[in-house]
């Protein structure tokens, strides 16, 4: 694509042809195309990053457009991509909510198109399924097969956003490690790093109560939740913390039961006088 310079800034379809090539896709062109025509800089990131980028990083964002428009823009694309190439969305994610055995799960997913092919109802990827139920081995496969582990889905979740919410950190560790961005929003404005609904940021002390395992962890997160509370009380939901301290109580937590001893319950009843 060194001839880019003798292009227009607007390229109709004949043109961006010319220009990208063997990786032209109509389709794709069509997804990007307002009024027939698509901005040079715009298609030269798609399709140039198709070429020279990992799977997971093949989608740039377009200058004008905001990341839930590009994640709509990208869905659409690789749901056209996936019916170009024959892909049976609904019996490649039967076989990832299922777990099935990788053997069987090699004979369905066979491409990149399947590995990114779209849910037409709610917008998720087989790595979304993987990714909230905690297939790490499936995750891994996936990722290693051509799945995008930035994807979004129709909310705005990424694979991060539902593993830390579902609490699989080995699979939250697995995306990290293989290019997943903690700081992607959702719809609601909640970063991948702290789950879908932002209530697993590990400076909260809601969070460090509902994840302690030991004493000493529960005592901890008990004395933040005082300090909060008599900072600033009103911004501390006192249904919610006796509901959690009765759920750490009687171990249906993290806490073993027996880790609850009487010092931890001294500490929460100074917190709960004080809301």
């Amino acid at each position: 694509m060194g001839a880019a310079a003798s292009f227009p800034e607007k390229l109709n379809k004949e043109q961006a042809q010319q220009l990208c090539g063997d990786q032209f896709d109509e389709e794709r062109f069509d997804v990007l195309a307002e009024e027939g025509l698509v901005d040079k800089e715009t298609i030269m990131a798609y399709y140039e990053g198709a070429e020279t980028a990992p799977a997971e990083e093949a989608s740039v964002e377009a200058p004008g457009i905001n990341p839930r428009e590009q994640a709509e823009a990208d869905a659409k694309a690789d749901m056209a991509n996936a019916e170009s190439n024959g892909v049976d969305w609904k019996a490649v994610h039967s076989c990832v909510r299922w777990n099935k055995p990788l053997e069987e799960v090699q004979t369905i997913i066979t491409s990149p198109a399947h590995a990114n092919c779209v849910d037409t109802k709610n917008g998720n990827y087989p790595i979304h399924i993987a990714a909230q139920n905690g297939h790490v081995e499936l995750v891994t496969w996936l990722v290693n097969h051509g799945a995008k582990v930035n994807v979004q889905n129709g909310t705005g979740q990424t694979p991060l956003h539902m593993s830390t919410s579902y609490d699989y950190g080995d699979v939250a560790d697995f995306l990290k490690a293989n290019g997943a961005d903690g700081e992607i929003n959702n719809w609601e404005g909640n970063p991948a790093k702290f789950g879908i609904d932002g209530d697993k940021d590990p400076s909260d002390p809601m969070f460090l109560l509902d994840s302690c395992k030991t004493t000493e962890q529960a005592m901890a997160a008990l004395a933040a939740l005082g300090a909060k509370a008599a900072e600033a009380p009103g911004d501390l939901d006192k249904g919610a913390i006796a509901m959690m301290g009765m759920q750490v109580k009687k171990g249906n937590k993290g806490l073993p039961k027996e880790e609850w001893t009487p010092e931890c319950q001294a500490k929460f009843t100074e917190v709960m006088a004080l809301l």
